[in-house]
């Protein structure tokens, strides 16, 4: 499966940001460690930027559709996705302004926790 990457785009003063892992919507975009590591360093340059509002939203016809389980036989200790996901989310809940999912397609298990 493809990597995921969250872009950051501006328009105005607002950021979109789309989930995407460069795939056409037969393939679904996941949340694996190379989302996390995108996620987090875009999340870092909202927490440094003059915004007013972000948007997150995915590829045509898909949000998110929640953990990668291609990753799951990789993983040594479990809560380390846990933790990763709880960061990432608690982060995007600190930000000092407004923050909105454009739910486009697909959205299931951690691609609903990312949309709340």
């Amino acid at each position: 499966m493809a990597d995921t990457v969250f872009k950051l785009n501006r328009a105005g003063s607002i950021a979109l940001i789309t989930i995407d892992n460069g795939e056409d919507y037969r393939v679904p975009t996941t949340l694996g460690r190379s989302a996390f590591e995108s996620a987090e360093a875009v999340i870092g340059q909202l927490e440094r930027g003059d915004w007013s509002a972000a948007v997150f939203t995915g590829k045509p016809f898909v949000f998110c559709v929640g953990a990668d389980i291609d990753e799951f036989a990789r993983i040594e200790d479990p809560r380390e996705g846990i933790r990763a996901g709880h960061s990432l989310f608690s982060r995007i809940r600190a930000l000092p302004f407004p923050t909105v999912a454009a739910i486009n397609g697909a959205c299931l298990g951690g691609g609903l926790e990312l949309a709340l």
